[in-house]
């Protein structure tokens, strides 16, 4: 973490970033041309970690044949993972209030995730890994389309939408909990590498605050807590901006 390699990963995500975001509101992207292409880097990216982590191995020996198969831990079940149905969702759907509330929960989600899981690499910084070079451009990707949506005030980051993601993130974090402990009869390398959430053990070793050495319980409060700060933090300005809307309207009202 933040060795000279993961500093040049930083670099190359902020100028992907910095270029979508320049060249999407400089040309005046309408939405769903922007969905689109939210939709096609979600679709090849997946494509990508499912083709790359596929293994042979001897299934059927007994009549000389290889079999495949991609490991459970690659299935589309970590918080950034999860936005691809939500980008699919927001293509198909034609109801506002499914388009909003999807909106909500996917900025705050795919910002903070998007930056944290660039600021630490669990699939490490080498060049010439193709899971790395995966992660790191989608994760740029999805900050890029969470940017946009707020420079563009197409999403509702007020108190309703910030209780309801609470809500629903508390709600993934027991379900995680329950999955990863459902999963672990498949790990291939004890319980290492069934970590969706990352509520088994901390994304990679060595974080200063994210690790063990307190013990299990302190480590999944210190996660819930980082992810409820990051949450808070891209909720509180709209928040705060609807609280003083309102008092002034109350104040006319009175008046």
């Amino acid at each position: 973490m933040f060795s000279g390699l993961h500093f040049a990963w930083i670099a190359i995500c902020a100028v992907i970033i910095a270029g979508l975001l320049t060249w999407s509101l400089l040309q005046k992207w309408k939405y769903k041309t922007a969905l689109w292409v939210a939709v096609g880097y979600s679709v090849l990216s997946e494509l990508v970690k499912v083709f790359s982590r596929i293994k042979e191995y001897d299934a059927l020996k007994w009549k000389g044949e290889l079999g495949g198969f991609i490991d459970v831990s690659a299935l589309p079940l970590h918080l950034c993972s999860i936005l691809i149905f939500i980008v699919f969702a927001l293509a198909l759907t034609k109801n506002e209030k499914v388009k909003s509330a999807l909106l909500s929960f996917y900025v705050p989600v795919a910002l903070c995730g998007g930056i944290l899981a660039i600021l630490i690499p669990n699939d490490g910084v080498n060049f010439d890994n193709v899971k790395v070079w995966q992660g790191f451009i989608y994760h740029s990707g999805i900050v890029w389309f969470s940017l946009y949506l707020i420079i563009t005030k197409q999403v509702d980051l007020k108190l309703k939408a910030y209780i309801r993601n609470v809500i629903i993130l508390l709600a993934l974090v027991i379900i995680m909990l329950w999955v990863n402990g459902a999963l672990q009869v498949y790990s291939r390398n004890g319980m290492y590498d069934i970590n969706f959430f990352f509520l088994v053990h901390p994304p990679i070793d060595g974080l200063p605050i994210l690790n063990l050495k307190h013990g299990y319980g302190a480590y999944l409060a210190t996660i819930i807590a980082i992810g409820a700060f990051a949450i808070t933090a891209v909720h509180i300005g709209p928040i705060i901006k609807e609280a003083i809307e309102k008092r002034k309207i109350k104040e006319q009202t009175e008046n």
